[in-house]
């Protein structure tokens, strides 16, 4: 059995004081850690690790814990913009 692996990726300012989401950050923080899980040289090769052209995709946010402990559209449309 594999072991499972974490990725821990901070990045200064992703959040802003007035709770915005520095997109351009999120999605590079996105792209370094699945380089990192997938010992990449980089996050196209790592998805293509998980997923063919072919295939797909459906991302889920879920909304139900309300703002801030749930998934950030944010979130969602850097790693959105790479499977595209």
């Amino acid at each position: 059995m594999n072991q499972a692996r974490v990725a821990i990726i901070r990045s200064p300012g992703v959040i802003t004081p007035g709770e915005k989401i520095n997109t351009l950050k999120i999605t590079l923080m996105i792209e370094r850690g699945l380089s990192l899980l997938f010992r990449a040289s980089d996050a196209l090769e790592a998805v293509r690790h998980v997923f063919k052209t072919s295939d797909r995709v459906g991302i889920k946010i879920n909304t139900i814990a309300g703002r801030f402990l749930s998934t950030r559209p944010e979130l969602s449309l850097g790693l959105a913009e790479m499977l595209i």
